[in-house]
């Protein structure tokens, strides 16, 4: 199904994530959106993504009412925050300081540690406002690209001269009657900038597979738009005090979509931990681990058949030395994108000591093979790592 352009992800200097919202939503109200612009540390970007990545899992369990989208350049990573209202008092700012109180009252060595380790990383940051401009944006009849397909996202920025606002938009309102004449495909969202130092009046942001399909469909356009399409390009260079581009790279693995604004989120989640419950379902046989952040993974001998069964929410593990069961386990499981939590329930004598503790961990199931990894700051078995194959 082909992607409705002018749709959230494809907002504020960044960001397109497949997260399709009405047309007749976007005309009726504009779009205020925060972004965050980081410059990160020599050395460091490692470091920063990685943190992020545990603050999207935070989000993701707890349920943050606000999206963010991300991308990236060589200048650094930028994180965009959608909101209908800026001030303390609106219904959004009293649903984030109940979010953030939740999360640090059950989160708050883990959150620390994240923070710290992004700030750290962090050279300087700055904040920009941005509001979107339905009436200056261009939603072709049929889009391109499929949903997904895009990775990058190309912006152009016009620095108008003072006084000629309303002339600027006359030109691109013809420019985007004669894209629709011409039936152009690729469509392009217009935000204007109201907060930030030495700021373009607008901003065009479009999306694109990557640089090589960016520069063919914008020759193509040309070709098609002809002289009068270049004519109107040039008219609004000429009250334009600076013209500027830039190219950033979606960053899926960083952004997070909220229920609240992606409402086939909840049933897409719901999709996805019954197709992981169905992945898991079955009789493992642990092949590799390891148990220390530096340590080696180490083959399981074939004497030791240490087994795991998941049936729907349930969980047992054997230890099986040589014809005789060891230890068992198990209990009950829970599944969030691709972690997994689980609760023990009971265990025998050797493992009575961990009977009503949960641990997390992150999941990558490929056919018959499982990889079971913990989680920094999960509070257990965090740098356990098992390599385990269906039975």
């Amino acid at each position: 199904m082909k992607r409705h352009v002018v749709s959230v992800f494809a907002a504020a200097v960044v960001f397109h994530l497949a997260i399709g919202m009405a047309q007749a939503q976007e005309e009726q109200q504009r779009t205020l959106w925060r972004l965050n612009k980081y410059v990160i540390k020599a050395s460091m970007e490692e470091q920063f993504v990685n943190a992020v990545k545990e603050l999207r899992e935070i989000d993701r369990k707890y349920h943050n009412p606000r999206s963010t989208f991300a991308s990236n350049n060589s200048s650094g990573y930028s994180f965009a925050i959608p909101e209908k209202n800026i001030g303390p008092d609106t219904e959004e700012s009293q649903m984030w300081r109940e979010y953030t109180q939740k999360t640090w009252e059950a989160e708050e060595d883990r959150l620390h540690d994240i923070f710290t380790r992004m700030y750290s990383a962090i050279q300087s940051r700055s904040v920009e406002l941005w509001q979107h401009n339905p009436g200056l944006s261009y939603t072709p009849e049929n889009p391109r690209l499929d949903e997904g397909e895009a990775g990058i996202i190309h912006i152009r920025a016009f620095f108008v001269k003072q006084g000629h606002g309303r002339q600027f938009r006359e030109i691109v309102s013809d420019y985007i009657e004669l894209c629709r004449e011409n039936n152009i495909p690729n469509g392009f969202n217009c935000y204007t900038l109201f907060a930030g130092e030495d700021m373009p009046q607008f901003v065009f942001v479009s999306e694109w597979k990557n640089s090589e399909d960016y520069t063919e469909q914008q020759s193509l356009t040309k070709d098609h738009l002809g002289e009068e399409g270049l004519n109107l390009f040039l008219q609004a260079l000429n009250i334009c005090d600076k013209y500027a581009q830039e190219e950033r790279t979606i960053q899926r693995q960083l952004s997070y979509i909220s229920e609240e604004q992606n409402p086939s989120s909840k049933e897409n989640t719901e999709h996805a931990h019954h197709d992981l419950h169905e992945k898991l379902n079955g009789t493992w046989r642990l092949s590799q681990s390891r148990s220390s952040e530096n340590g080696s993974l180490q083959n399981v001998p074939d004497v030791i058949q240490y087994m795991k069964v998941f049936d729907d929410g349930f969980f047992v593990v054997i230890n099986n030395n040589d014809g005789m069961v060891e230890t068992t386990h198990g209990g009950t499981y829970t599944i969030n994108g691709d972690k997994i939590t689980e609760k023990i329930l009971f265990g025998d004598e050797d493992r009575n000591n961990i009977v009503g503790s949960e641990f997390s961990f992150i999941l990558q199931v490929d056919g018959d093979s499982l990889v079971q990894k913990g989680i920094k700051g999960s509070g257990g078995l965090e740098d356990l790592e098992e390599h385990w194959k269906r039975r």
